[in-house]
Order: C-alpha cells, then structure tokens, then sequence
C-alpha cells in the first residue's frame, strides 16, 4: 500500500475548511443521527479537500499532486477513482492538458457507453487512464489492464471502497497491483481512509468521521 498526500489547502483555502469543520462541529454536539443539512456541510468538507468550493475548483494542489503521480507511471496504464462528478471532469481536463488519453465513467453514461470505454480501455493503447466515480464504476467491471489505481477522493463507504479496489485485481492479472491515494494532510481524507483500512460499516465510518472532526486536527 503506497499512500501519497496531497499538501494541505494554501492558507485561504486552509481557512475556509477550518471555518467550516468549526460550523459543523457546533451543529452535530449531542446529535445522534445527522440532519440533511449536516450532511450536506460534511459533503462540503470532503469535496473542498479535493480543492473545490460549490463544484468549483479553487486549489489545483491535489489535481497537481495526480498529475505528477501518472507522469512517474510512464506510459503505463492507470485507473483513477473519484467520489465526485465535478472532480471527474476537472481530472480529465487536466489530464488531456498534459497530453495524456482519457475516459471517464460515471452515473450519466450509459450501459452501452461504458461497456465500449471498457473495451477500448482493457484491449487498445487508448485510453491510457480511466477515471471512474468510485459508485458507478466500482462494481462488476474489469480493468485489469491496469496494475496501478490512484484513489483520488473516498468517502465512508468501505464496501464500495473495496469493490473499487477489486477492479484491477482480477482474474487475468498477472501483475503486483498498486493503490494509491491522494491525501490532504490535517483533514478529513485521513479520518476517512483509517476508517477505510479498519473496514467499518457506512455508519460507523461516518460515525468515526464525526469523531474526527470534533477532536480537531483535521
């Protein structure tokens, strides 16, 4: 297991999430079981670790930090996952700006579609990375043509988590396969991937996150 983190958020950025783990914190004290919009400020700190603030991305330091990962992989093949639709196309663009073949699946395409991304993925040259939502593509499928899968973002789903996981170590696979994951240090990405490797269920995951969050740090 190769971990590569992300550095933290520049100082603006920085801020912002600490403001908001602090909302987030004064609303969950004594709280048992997470009201929607609770859930939404937790959604809110997940997706502003991968540098993006209302599905915009404002900090590039973890599409960056991605970018340099795939370039030390030469021209083998790579599967990227990520929890978020905005991510998935902010990657993409990125990566298509360096130069590199892309394809991407997620919710919105369809079976046909994504079964011809497979093909084209697992018996020709190109594309040579595959950017997959973590809960459309993580299931079912096989990509073994890749030995090597970076986990972009992750949430508190272990099971899914593991499916994904699973997409490159398939029958067929002759080579050490390789996972890694892109961490922003001192934030919720470390909460949710030790409760990841601890393999929790969703809800003491999410429990494990809210602990997280309240003792500080992160």
């Amino acid at each position: 297991m190769f971990i590569s983190q992300a550095p933290a958020p520049e100082s603006s950025g920085a801020r912002a999430y600490d403001e908001l783990r602090r909302d987030f914190v004064t609303q969950v004290q004594g709280v048992q079981v997470l009201a929607p919009n609770q859930l939404v400020l937790l959604t809110r700190l997940m997706q502003m670790t991968g540098g993006f603030v209302a599905e915009e991305l404002r900090d590039p330091t973890k599409i960056e930090a991605l970018c340099d990962l795939i370039e030390a992989e030469g021209k083998e093949k790579v599967v990227v996952f990520a929890h978020y639709v905005h991510e998935i196309q902010a990657i993409r663009r990125a990566l298509a700006k360096q130069g590199y073949t892309v394809a991407a699946i997620w919710g919105a395409v369809s079976g046909p579609e994504r079964d011809q991304i497979i093909r084209r993925f697992q018996e020709t040259d190109d594309p040579q990375i595959l950017v997959v939502q973590t809960h459309a593509g993580g299931v079912a499928i096989t990509l073994h043509r890749a030995a090597t899968a970076i986990f972009y973002s992750l949430d508190y789903n272990a099971e899914a988590y593991e499916q994904a996981r699973g997409r490159i170590h398939r029958g067929g696979q002759t080579r050490t396969c390789r996972y890694l994951h892109l961490l922003a240090q001192g934030t919720i990405d470390e909460v949710i991937y030790a409760a990841l490797r601890r393999k929790m269920g969703r809800q003491a995951a999410l429990a494990e996150v809210v602990r997280g969050l309240q003792r500080g740090g992160v």
